[in-house]
């Protein structure tokens, strides 16, 4: 067992800031490199009934959008209760295309309409090393 601190084998990142629009992209791709996995949470809030939401993961050479290909199609959660909806999506980093240079993840959300809010948070972990 590591005597490191949580912090430190972790890093949480909030990719999509709460927002209220129909689509929101995270604004850049995340550094995935000494990482082996991470999981990205998207939350949808709206007040007004259910909604149906999806969240689509791409990858990239860099932390430029420019850079970036699906690295899986979007997941659609269907209804999302009224008041708020939360999915987890595990990304395995060796599932990335490696052989390209593709280390970066980015994230793209929508939404039925631009009265639902929504935000997404970034958990990577499985650090490769530890701090000294």
């Amino acid at each position: 067992m590591s005597n490191s601190k949580l912090t430190e084998r972790l890093s949480l990142d909030t990719v999509i800031n709460p927002t209220a629009v129909v689509t929101a992209s995270s604004s850049i791709l995340w550094d995935m490199t000494g990482y082996e996995r991470a999981t990205v949470r998207a939350v949808f809030m709206n007040g007004a009934g259910a909604h149906t939401a999806s969240l689509s993961i791409y990858q990239g050479t860099n932390s430029l959008w420019a850079s970036a290909k699906a690295y899986q199609a979007a997941t659609a959660f269907g209804a999302v209760a009224s008041t708020l909806g939360a999915r987890e999506v595990d990304i395995q980093v060796t599932d990335l295309d490696n052989n390209s240079d593709y280390t970066h993840i980015g994230f793209y959300m929508a939404v039925e309409n631009a009265t639902y809010v929504n935000e997404a948070t970034l958990v990577r972990g499985d650090k490769k090393y530890e701090p000294a």
